[in-house]
């Protein structure tokens, strides 16, 4: 499905950001920046609470071919994900609050009903994690089936009219943030990061819930301490208690997303957040997983060799006992963003004869003016982050 030109081709510009529409949802164009909060300015997160599930709902939007019965059933999977979400998230405070109070008691003995209640509220926000998680799936899989022509929920008009809607809708609010004098810094899809000065703080507040009342929206903060981006959809975000939301290249390895040297993400996090030097991170990790890189290579480009002595290029697959490796037989035996990797068929255990310098410097000393510059391009293509955090 395809955007209107005019609108896929538009730059809209509200203060000193410049946004872009798409069948995917809006996204600021910044690059390479860092907002940090202090004491004149706070940063927080507002997303809307299931944005598109509520654009649906708000507009009574449903498939011609499956009448309203589509509203009543999206409205109960809709209303039991938030509420799993809420008992979450309220688990999850008080679990907090229990693991502080611990600290400073002394336990002799069986367990106490601190402890005992730490662990059923443990097993309550698991289970309300996993049942809003797949919930979640749910109902982002029925919106998604708009666009399918092979599903019975196939209405692309609904698609569109939702995408849309959820867009200018975000639009006005940073409208009238920008037109009171307070800066949205990011906008991706359901949410925008907003750059208060604090005594604002009150005036934001009072334009956020006209707008939820105007739209029927629900918002939720989160505040940074700092946000660090290579661009809209590449960041790390510090939190107050030094955890950090990790998103793009810099997000942690799940069934969607391969590994990536996923080393050199965990320490830019610890740089930003614990002021670690990155070589310290690299060379203090004993988990092998992080230095592995998983490519998919398609097409007649892998072959096998005869000795395992031969330095494998691209991906390696797993092959019967006695076999040769699988490489990508390139100019040199090489691929792109991987000059000379080895194949590791096994993932327990660390070799004593790790090439750990070759993690620090870059894969190519070449291009690597220093240490740390080194980690953070070849993992974001830009040091710029970097460098302006440790100014900080």
């Amino acid at each position: 499905m395809i955007l209107p030109k005019a609108l896929s081709e538009a730059k809209i510009k509200i203060g000193r950001g410049v946004y872009r529409l798409g069948i995917g949802g809006l996204h600021s164009s910044e690059k390479s920046t860092c907002h940090v909060a202090g004491d004149d300015y706070i940063l927080v997160d507002r997303d809307v609470a299931s944005y598109y599930p509520a654009i649906i709902i708000n507009q009574n939007l449903h498939p011609k071919q499956m009448g309203f019965a589509f509203q009543k059933v999206y409205r109960s999977i809709v209303a039991r994900r938030l509420n799993a979400k809420k008992d979450a998230k309220l688990a999850k405070e008080e679990i907090k609050q229990l693991k502080e109070a611990l600290k400073g008691s002394n336990s002799n003995g069986g367990p106490s009903l601190m402890e005992e209640r730490l662990a059923e509220l443990l097993a309550v926000a698991d289970e309300a994690t996993v049942s809003a998680d797949s919930l979640k799936i749910t109902i982002n899989g029925s919106f998604g089936k708009f666009g399918s022509k092979w599903s019975a929920l196939y209405a692309p008009q609904l698609l569109i009219q939702t995408t849309i809607t959820g867009q200018l809708s975000l639009l006005m609010l940073i409208h009238r943030l920008e037109r009171a004098g307070i800066e949205v810094v990011s906008a991706n899809t359901d949410g925008i990061v907003i750059k208060c000065h604090r005594d604002d703080v009150e005036l934001m507040e009072r334009i956020i819930r006209k707008w939820e009342a105007d739209t029927r929206f629900e918002t939720e903060a989160t505040e940074y301490a700092a946000l660090y981006s290579r661009d809209v959809n590449n960041y790390i975000a510090v939190k107050p208690d030094g955890s950090a939301k990790r998103k793009g290249v810099y997000g942690t390895t799940t069934l969607d997303k391969n590994p990536q040297n996923e080393i050199c993400a965990d320490a830019v996090v610890a740089f930003l957040t614990k002021k670690t030097p990155l070589h310290k991170t690299i060379r203090d990790c004993r988990d092998i997983t992080k230095f592995v890189t998983v490519r998919t290579v398609q097409g007649e480009r892998l072959r096998a060799v005869r000795t395992s002595a031969r330095r494998s290029a691209g991906t390696t697959r797993t092959k019967p006992r006695g076999s040769s490796p699988i490489v990508n037989p390139r100019p040199r035996g090489r691929s792109k963003r991987s000059p000379a990797p080895r194949a590791l068929a096994r993932l327990w255990g660390f070799p004593t004869s790790f090439p750990m310098t070759s993690t620090i410097n870059g894969m190519s000393a070449r291009r690597a003016r220093s240490s740390k510059t080194s980690a953070i391009r070849r993992h974001s293509s830009d040091a710029r982050i970097l460098h302006r955090a440790e100014g900080l």
